[in-house]
């Protein structure tokens, strides 16, 4: 994942390495302290230069001392050059004052919004805001993520009377909220009507529903006291309720709120884990949390089936083929430039010429001689990139949930390009073949046209025809795209920290990984390019191909590796470009 860092702040360290585990990251190095007279201090301890930087802080604990803080690091970033700073707020601080509802009042969530956009805030990410017309407080985009998806889940994995129970909301403006979970897993809901005579003080309850002899589970954005929860539980039992749960998002629990939990009738009190909890549940049993990263970006639960397959889908397939146009663009341009450099080197692999030689050759063949057969290397290659780094993308993101048990995360890329290497294999090696064959001089006379030699291919076995060499292919590409996918990232961020540009450690990051891969790979890929070329008469197994090959250069490690240089060379322009187009692209499109 290029450009991408990801900053703590002092609120929920705990979640932020969680966050940056999941996507395969480092925390960026940030050092928050306090003067003597309680001014706060940040110090960014990287460069961000053109990078994409969130900042995580949750408006939770010391609230306004964080809130300063992440306003603080906002603003630092932005004038260190970062390309976008995205604050990511999981507990958006204020968003109970998000209305004047009485003379004097001050809208607090609004002016809150003001000082992020002020500080240089790009881009707000939160969850379950307490009042979702706080989104139009803000110029800049607001992403407002529900935890719906983990509620249900949740509920379905963890009480067993799911399917007779009933969703209760504590207020009548949590009703969208709890219909809209009630609609999902098939039962009734109900709410109550509360009556405050201040705040955080519940003056009487009224029930609207029936709960009796049900499960009744209680789901609310925030609990702060936990008075209208622990009243509404009350209110519950009494009515009728066998079992009472209560599932909140943002898990505040400030005053007496553990004591009142400890003394309600809850049979567990679940959490997301947007606010840190674990000194909370030393004291209380009954709290539990769930992670926060299930959720995602809230959509219309009201929509019939074949109207969400529409606006919303077209967006995200848009999203989905960006990484395989990207790959294909990418690949396409390199291509062109480095076609004739790549019929310099099969002709010296081919025929074990010195380089000067086999330019020569080219030279006097004239241009048209040199671009013959770029047709299939250009197909081939355009299709290859789109699918090396869309495919390997797709992958990575089926991938990781399984892989996390198993694997560290940083290994997952280079899993999913050894499976992208394998389908490479399958789908690329007919088109592989073609262009070897084209390229061999030998065979110009007896297959002149790509039409001829596809008739060839298509009247041999596909051993022998368009998939002869299948098994060292299969091993050179899987390792090869192995390898690259698994060392690109990591050196691109080691080059951005040390405030080299973006796009030249793209492009170092590509040879480097390429020099990395070829210089072991090449006697692999003379061997695919010497039975590859040929056409008809035997067709050697790989050990006799290769004892062949090493007979005929004279058992000489040298002599196996002329035009070695060449190659290399070739490779790590190809994929430095390749790469450092592929991520601009990608950072574009966001």
């Amino acid at each position: 994942m290029p450009n991408i860092k990801i900053f703590s702040g002092s609120s929920h360290q705990d979640l932020s390495q969680r966050i940056a585990d999941r996507l395969g990251l480092e925390l960026g190095k940030v050092v928050t302290k306090k003067f003597s007279n309680q001014e706060t201090c940040v110090e960014i301890g990287e460069s961000v230069r053109g990078e994409d930087v969130y900042i995580v802080q949750s408006g939770c604990g010391e609230i306004n001392d964080n809130l300063m803080e992440l306003l603080i690091m906002i603003n630092a970033c932005k004038i260190a050059s970062a390309s976008r700073v995205t604050a990511v707020i999981p507990c958006f601080p204020y968003a109970r004052q998000d209305k004047k509802d009485k003379s004097r009042a001050p809208i607090s969530a609004k002016l809150v919004a003001n000082m992020l956009s002020v500080a240089g805030a790009d881009h707000i990410i939160t969850m379950d805001l307490h009042a979702s017309q706080i989104q139009g407080f803000f110029d800049i985009p607001v992403d407002n993520l529900y935890a719906e998806p983990a509620v249900l889940k949740w509920i379905k994995e963890n009480i067993p009377e799911w399917k007779n129970c009933t969703i209760v909301s504590p207020d009548a403006g949590g009703a969208k909220r709890v219909t809209s979970i009630a609609d999902r897993l098939n039962v009734d809901f109900a709410l109550i009507h509360k009556e405050r005579k201040k705040a955080n003080e519940v003056d009487r309850m009224v029930l609207v529903g029936d709960v009796k002899d049900r499960v009744a589970i209680l789901v609310d954005d925030m609990a702060d006291t936990c008075g209208t929860t622990c009243h509404a539980a009350d209110k519950l039992l009494s009515a009728g309720a066998t079992k009472v749960y209560a599932i909140l998002t943002h898990g505040i629990f400030s005053g007496p709120a553990i004591s009142r939990i400890n003394n309600a009738c809850f049979e567990a009190v679940v959490v997301t884990n947007t606010i840190p909890q674990e000194e909370k549940m030393k004291h209380c049993p009954k709290i539990q949390f769930f992670n926060a990263m299930c959720c995602s970006p809230k959509r219309d639960m009201q929509q019939n089936p074949a109207d969400r397959s529409g606006k919303h889908d077209v967006s995200e397939r848009g999203i989905f083929f960006q990484s395989y146009m990207n790959g294909g663009m990418s690949s396409l341009v390199c291509t062109v430039i480095t076609f004739p450099v790549y019929k310099t080197v099969f002709r010296q692999q081919l025929h074990n010429t010195l380089i000067r030689e086999a330019v020569v050759q080219l030279y006097k063949e004239g241009m048209l001689k040199l671009y013959r057969g770029v047709v299939p290397p250009l197909l081939m290659k355009t299709l290859q990139g789109t699918i090396i780094f869309g495919f390997q993308n797709t992958l990575l993101q089926q991938l990781s949930p399984w892989a996390e048990s198993y694997f560290p995360r940083a290994m997952h890329p280079a899993l999913a390009g050894l499976g992208t290497g394998v389908v490479e294999c399958l789908l690329f090696t007919p088109f592989e073949r073609v262009q070897s064959v084209l390229q061999n001089s030998s065979n110009d006379r007896s297959l002149p046209t790509l039409s001829k030699i596809v008739s060839r291919m298509r009247s041999e076995t596909l051993t022998n025809g368009w998939y002869r060499a299948f098994l060292p292919t299969l091993t050179r590409n899987a390792i090869g795209s192995s390898l690259y996918f698994g060392l690109k990232d990591p050196l691109s961020r080691v080059l951005r920290e040390k405030d080299c540009p973006p796009i030249a450690s793209s492009f170092v990051s590509g040879m480097v990984s390429s020099l990395m891969i070829s210089l072991p790979l090449y006697p692999l890929s003379v061997l695919v390019a010497n039975m590859q070329a040929q056409v008809g008469g035997d067709n050697l197994g790989v050990r006799a191909s290769w004892h062949q090959l090493w007979q005929k250069r004279q058992r000489s490690l040298v002599l196996f590796y002329r035009g070695g240089s060449l190659v290399i060379l070739r490779s790590c322009i190809t994929w430095g470009i390749t790469t450092a187009i592929n991520d601009q692209l990608t950072k574009r499109s966001g």
